[in-house]
């Protein structure tokens, strides 16, 4: 699965679309929730600090609304019935968490995940990690880039439209 919309509006009114960048079904019981970072730049949601707490967040958002029953049977939201276990992870290159040390950060998250989870009986399992994205993806993606700004890559599809454009 791709984007999945999360608490779009019920945040401060400055911010725009929420979304978890990737959810991927693992099993009949485990999916993660990626948030997927590229560069970082001098402040701001590029930063590992904060994509660590924007998928915690949206971990959270998750969590409220199933313990809240909130997750009804409509047809977009039946992709993560059933889970048991969320993996929220932050997916970058290493270059982007160059400089922090976030090993001791992911250990107090993932102790209050743990806590919570008991304190509040929710029956789910769930963990905050940061992986590194692969020598061979960021080789890909710069290729893409590339073409992209030499405009090698022209396509014309009337028929598609952007949820963007309601």
């Amino acid at each position: 699965m791709n984007q999945v919309p999360v608490c779009s509006g019920f945040t401060w009114a400055i911010e725009s679309k929420r979304a978890i960048d990737i959810a991927r079904r693992l099993s009949e019981s485990e999916c993660e929730f990626i948030e997927l970072k590229y560069a970082r730049d001098a402040g701001g949601a590029n930063h590992p600090l904060f994509a660590a707490i924007e998928i915690l967040e949206y971990g959270l958002a998750f969590l409220m609304a199933r313990q809240n029953s909130l997750i009804k049977d409509a047809e977009q939201q039946k992709y993560l019935r059933g889970v048991s276990k969320i993996n929220l992870v932050v997916l970058a290159p290493a270059e982007f968490f160059e400089g922090f040390e976030l090993a001791w950060l992911l250990n107090a998250f993932n102790d209050g995940l743990a806590q919570l989870v008991e304190d509040e009986n929710l029956q789910i399992e769930m963990s905050l990690r940061c992986n590194v994205l692969s020598n061979e993806f960021i080789t890909f993606y710069h290729g893409l880039e590339d073409l992209i700004a030499n405009e090698k890559i022209c396509y014309e599809e009337s028929g598609i439209k952007s949820n963007d454009d309601d």
